[in-house]
């Protein structure tokens, strides 16, 4: 293959669904995608075929082939008249020249409204659970930054009809993709803000990890799809290997039940390593390595290290969102619809994708942008880098 620039792509996902020719993540893995994406996003739209896509990235002519008829499957591209197009926002270092630094001048605006307004949920702060256990600012870290920023206020732009959250997909599945072309420039803007949250579910807890995206963090969302995504090409039998991968999700499912069970123990009653059978010994273990557990040495206590936010507390981070949603409102949405008139050139804007579509990826840069404004104000406290994981802190939160 021809040393040609990639797409790094993420995902903005509701659901995903089993994996399949249709999940998205199973597609973006292909061998050649990134490479065959860059070169249809950096290319008129339609204005390339399959031989074309195949010479400039020297990729043989019939995986070429697969991989795009693997992404037309998810209407991840366009055809037409044999030539294709992307479909979802894909940002380029031509991009980031035009937008600039919109994000860091907003994000200013938008950190000082923030702090402006703590008169009106400092009380609420007080309220949660975890009050008083930790320091003030990793909870409004979390409540503000990751539960607000990354959460509520997402849904309150999408009711306004300023951003797309839901979008449904091939397959039954509901999600956006993201792209941006590889380079150290685009990586500094972008995948350098505090804006990235990862979140593993159980019945019971959400596992959550909330910062930049500058490495591979310790994250157990992160860790089982890393472990998939290898699981790929563990033999030459790809049908095989997905089919083995399908069924190691239902065992990752199994080991987050049984992290569940001893979390909630550790917070009920004094556990104690020792004590654990040999099952359990792993399992906190893992938890452990994850940074969610902590022990001095066999005989010592098992505690949890990081917040924990209960089922009462979500009405109370609901209700600070609502404040801080409402206080933003004007100001976000007036930057959107600046951008929309005055960036025609914009590469998706080329591509035809829909500014709803785009706006959602530009939000993401206005309040990762605010969110490393407040850590920098000390409003927030500031996660510690962590060589290869980039900047993070971890949460657990109570399910109802």
């Amino acid at each position: 293959m021809l040393n040609v620039k990639k797409l790094g792509l993420s995902l903005y996902d509701t659901y995903v669904g089993e994996y399949d020719e249709y999940n998205p993540r199973y597609v973006l893995n292909k061998t050649g995608v990134p490479e065959i994406l860059y070169v249809i996003t950096s290319n008129n739209p339609y204005s390339l075929s399959a031989e074309d896509i195949s010479e400039k990235t020297d990729i043989d002519s019939y995986l070429c082939k697969e991989a795009i008829k693997a992404l037309c499957k998810i209407n991840a591209i366009s055809i037409r008249d044999n030539k294709y197009k992307v479909n979802f926002p894909a940002f380029l270092e031509s991009d980031i020249e035009l937008l600039g630094g919109f994000n860091l001048e907003v994000g200013k605006v938008l950190g000082d409204k923030i702090i402006s307004l703590s008169n009106e949920f400092d009380d609420k702060m007080s309220k949660l659970s975890c009050y008083g256990k930790h320091d003030i600012r990793i909870l409004r870290y979390y409540v503000i930054g990751n539960c607000t920023l990354d959460g509520g206020a997402i849904d309150f732009l999408a009711g306004k009809g300023i951003i797309t959250t839901s979008k449904l997909q091939p397959g039954d599945r509901d999600y956006l993709i993201i792209g941006y072309e590889e380079s150290e420039n685009v990586k500094e803007y972008s995948d350098n803000l505090l804006c990235s949250c990862n979140n593993y579910r159980t019945d019971k807890i959400e596992f959550c990890s909330f910062g930049d995206s500058m490495g591979n963090r310790k994250d157990m969302f992160r860790f089982f799809k890393r472990v998939q995504k290898n699981l790929e090409k563990a033999t030459e039998h790809k049908t095989l290997n997905l089919s083995y991968i399908r069924l190691n999700e239902y065992n990752n499912q199994r080991i987050a039940k049984e992290c569940e069970r001893l979390i909630l123990k550790s917070t009920e009653e004094d556990m104690y390593y020792t004590a654990l059978k040999s099952e359990e010994k792993e399992t906190i273990d893992f938890l452990k390595e994850l940074g969610y557990l902590n022990f001095d040495d066999e005989q010592s206590k098992i505690n949890c290290i990081v917040p924990i936010f209960n089922h009462e507390d979500s009405k109370i981070i609901e209700e600070i969102s609502d404040i801080i949603s409402t206080g933003i409102f004007e100001t976000v949405k007036n930057t959107i619809d600046n951008l929309n008139k005055n960036l025609p050139d914009l590469t998706p804007l080329k591509h035809g994708v829909e500014f709803k579509d785009i706006a959602n990826e530009l939000w993401h840069l206005m309040f990762g942008a605010t969110n490393e404004y407040l850590v920098n104000s000390g409003f927030f406290d500031s996660p510690k880098y962590r060589d290869g994981e980039g900047r993070y802190f971890q949460f657990l939160s109570f399910r109802r």
